[in-house]
């Protein structure tokens, strides 16, 4: 599938857009605006300069991941493995997770390079696969080309995908293509590319309902690890202007996998235990944020399951507007660097946290949820 980079300038009139998604007050053209990347920008900064170091509350190192990231497997992927490799550095990535298009390929990368875990894997149509005898796991892909796919025989689902952010955008394109052929025009977004390249990868950012609605469907029932897509291709060159290198695309967002050691095996069953958040990284580090629930001297962590009773916590290392849902609705909302609430249902309970960026509130993390488990009959009496 050719992931279109469907970016336009600033100042370029406008038709109809696509509905803006929840938190949004600007549309893509508006972030992209010089004022709109400077005050990004400052927000970053300012968050870089709050957060505080969190001690870890699990017995478990925060390890980020990306996932679905091509190199050298199509004609339409330029980059190259060793780019990703340094991609991977700069932006403090532990492990890549390849997906090269009906794969693995022969001479793909596994194992420890330099420091950096890489992991073989394939994308079939509409799903991840990372194949290994008797563990292989399974990823839904691209849902909202798919909304009703099953789940059965997956571990769990893609619940960002920057590609999909890029797709719902491409009635723009008219504008990108006509940019090219205006030097002045060219020039005035190749320099804020220059200067703010995060900022202006991130102007797509959106918030799905709809995809999160099917994660909460599959979660009524059972465990399904959510995770993100970075979709990472380096192929979106024009003009000498590269959009899409693989530092920018590994710190846009990242799936942050908690595990005892980095070591394929012990990556892998964190994926299947649900040990895992997904995170805009390029807004704020989020290092140190965890989500438990405890009860007495007990404490559990995402993807465990947690008696009724127990009290579920959050610490972030700034302040965000923290939400926790459950069946899909909000049950608890409150501003701050951390929370407390105690269910009164059992049930899937996950976690977001939105941070405000230039008058806007853009999500910022994704939890994994903790299961509350309904009283054994006999308990309590």
């Amino acid at each position: 599938m050719r992931w279109r980079f469907t970016i336009v300038l600033a100042g370029a009139s406008l038709c109809a857009a696509p509905p803006l998604s929840p938190g949004r007050r600007y549309t893509t053209i508006e972030r992209l605006e010089t004022a709109h990347l400077a005050a990004v920008h400052q927000a970053r900064l300012n968050f870089a300069a709050a957060r505080k170091q969190l001690d870890p509350a699990v017995p478990f190192t925060d390890y980020r991941a990306v996932m679905h990231v091509h190199a050298q497997d199509a004609p339409h992927t330029k980059g190259t493995r060793f780019e990703a490799l340094a991609g991977a550095k700069a932006a403090h990535v532990s492990i890549v997770m390849w997906t090269d298009h009906h794969g693995p390929k022969p001479d793909t990368w596994t194992g420890l390079i330099d420091g950096i875990l890489f992991i073989p894997g394939s994308e079939d149509d509409h799903l991840l696969r990372f194949p290994k005898p008797g563990a292989e796991l399974r990823f839904l892909s691209h849902l909202e080309e798919t909304p009703n796919a099953s789940g059965a025989g997956f571990q769990g689902m893609e619940i960002y995908n920057r590609h999909t952010d890029a797709k719902d955008e491409e009635e723009f394109d008219k504008y990108f293509q006509a940019a090219m052929k205006d030097p002045a025009e060219w020039s005035k977004l190749a320099e804020s590319d220059a200067k703010y390249p995060d900022e202006v990868f991130g102007a797509q950012q959106d918030y799905w309902p709809s995809i999160l609605a099917i994660w909460d469907r599959e979660l009524r029932t059972h465990l399904f690890t959510g995770i993100a897509a970075n979709d990472s291709h380096k192929n979106q060159t024009y003009n000498g202007v590269t959009f899409d290198p693989y530092d920018v695309s590994f710190r846009d967002v990242s799936t942050h996998i908690l595990s005892g050691e980095l070591t394929d095996p012990a990556i892998r069953e964190s994926l299947r235990a649900g040990r895992v958040y997904v995170a805009h990284d390029w807004l704020c580090d989020p290092a140190g944020f965890n989500f438990i629930a405890r009860q007495g001297s007990d404490m559990f962590t995402m993807g465990d399951r947690a008696p009724l009773g127990a009290r579920l916590e959050a610490h972030l290392p700034i302040a965000a507007e923290v939400k926790l849902i459950h069946n899909g609705e909000v049950v608890f909302e409150s501003t701050g660097d951390s929370i407390a609430f105690t269910p009164k249902d059992p049930g899937a309970y996950r976690l977001e946290a939105w941070l405000t960026v230039d008058n806007e509130k853009r999500p910022w993390i994704y939890a994994n949820p903790i299961w509350i488990e309904p009283q054994s009959k006999g308990d309590g009496q």
